[in-house]
């Protein structure tokens, strides 16, 4: 009796310092389904999932800005919205440069046709930018038909959500 009653004091101290999950609005099959297509690779140095988090596209050349990047980041955005991480703000705007309150910077890996928006890096803004955390996937994409509003948006968000969810994973 005095054992059991050891174990149900200790169970939820051990929930306490499991890894980190974020509430998702997938089934466990489609989300194991997403997890698998997306053959997701993550290396991470030094993001502790803490702080506000600021989205970009990280953007190959010098052209304008398309709208499959801009498509990309409120995908993120919104996904992450949705699953509750605090996202960053522009703090003041001038016509050069933006000033942002974010700890972490996600920049997601692409140019101006079909960005590959579920492949980047995380940088940590609060110490130079320094890359803490990459993560990479073999599906790619092509963000035309990915529009606002349509059902292929809906699956963009919801294996970003997937993809988030694997990186808080990794804290440690």
């Amino acid at each position: 009796m005095k054992k059991l009653l050891l174990l149900l004091l200790f169970v939820p101290l051990i929930g306490l310092f499991s890894q980190q999950n974020v509430e998702i609005d997938l089934s466990p099959k489609e989300y194991k389904k997403i997890k698998k297509k997306l053959d997701l690779k993550i290396i991470n140095r030094g993001y502790d999932g803490s702080g506000k988090v600021w989205v970009e596209a990280d953007q190959m050349g010098d052209g304008p800005i398309s709208s499959t990047r801009v498509y990309a980041v409120k995908y993120w955005n919104d996904a992450l919205f949705e699953i509750g991480l605090p996202t960053g703000e522009i703090i003041e705007q001038t016509y050069n440069s933006n000033v942002i309150d974010a700890d972490w910077i996600i920049q997601i890996a692409g140019n101006y046709g079909s960005p590959n928006a579920f492949s980047g890096k995380i940088l940590d803004f609060n110490n130079n930018s320094d890359v803490v955390l990459t993560f990479s996937t073999k599906e790619k994409i092509v963000m035309q038909s990915y529009r606002p509003g349509t059902k292929r948006g809906q699956e963009f968000k919801a294996y970003v959500k997937v993809v988030m969810n694997e990186i808080l994973k990794t804290i440690k």
